[in-house]
């Protein structure tokens, strides 16, 4: 008789056990620190804490501490994101500091060069996006105040500068919609007497090396031949008629 009260005692406590249990497991739910959160912000899983998480299509990335990451964040790996206020993983141009940054389809902050729409970009190592003069591989870019590269033409600070279509700043003579130019070692495009290889060439307004002409200047007269090159002790003849000859230091010393 004694072993059946026993064994209706136990059975009594194990249900009164079982009828408690629900209640004290509701008060362990976990909820994220400081949000106000949906079911879906719940965490469900241990993967809302310290990593990435996708909610409604938008990536978040969550501390130990369940907050979420905001600003810019660089991963374990050495990786830069940026998130906006709420959190969320932004992708593409976004001005930070008053500076223009490019974060790729994953998120990762870019540097170095970017194309983009069609366009290059340079990004420095900290990632912020550069204008005007760039030097990169002992090569000189241009970048306007888009932050584009610029190619071909371009006048800058009151100078013409030539850029090849990659980009490159170019010096020396160039060869451009079929005119002969000359351009300095720091890229500005020359007019006036050019000396090289021991011979002068005399490059007009517009910068164009001029060929076989007589060439009026505030210093005296000149010539240069078919080449381009300064003409020295000849006699040349022009289109009306006129003579002139032309000394060993290039300078008209007779016209008639």
């Amino acid at each position: 008789m004694n072993t059946m009260r026993k064994i209706l005692c136990f059975v009594l406590c194990m249900i009164l056990c079982l009828a408690l249990l629900p209640a004290a497991c509701a008060e362990d739910e976990i909820v994220v620190p400081g949000e106000t959160a949906s079911v879906s912000d719940q965490a469900a899983d241990t993967t809302w804490y310290g990593g990435w998480k996708q909610i409604d299509g938008k990536w978040y990335f969550i501390d130990g501490s369940g907050n979420k990451a905001k600003g810019l964040c660089k991963d374990d790996k050495g990786v830069t994101y940026y998130f906006d206020n709420n959190g969320v993983m932004q992708t593409g141009w976004q001005k930070i500091g008053g500076g223009w940054y490019y974060f790729s389809s994953s998120g990762a902050m870019q540097t170095g060069w970017v194309k983009t729409n069609g366009k290059w970009y340079y990004l420095s190592s900290s990632g912020v996006m550069q204008t005007g003069w760039v030097q990169d591989g002992g090569k000189w870019y241009y970048m306007d105040t888009s932050g584009a590269m610029q190619t071909y033409w371009v006048k800058i600070g009151g100078n013409w500068y030539h850029f090849t279509g990659s980009g490159v700043m170019q010096t020396g003579w160039i060869k451009s919609d079929g005119k002969w130019y000359y351009l300095q070692s720091s890229g500005a495009m020359k007019t006036g007497w050019v000396k090289s290889s021991g011979k002068w060439y005399y490059m007009g307004e517009s910068g164009a090396m001029l060929t076989r002409t007589v060439i009026h200047t505030d210093s005296g007269i000149y010539a240069v031949g078919d080449d381009g090159v300064m003409l020295t002790n000849t006699t040349v003849q022009t289109t009306d008629g006129s003579h002139y000859h032309f000394g060993a230091d290039g300078k008209c010393d007779n016209r008639y």
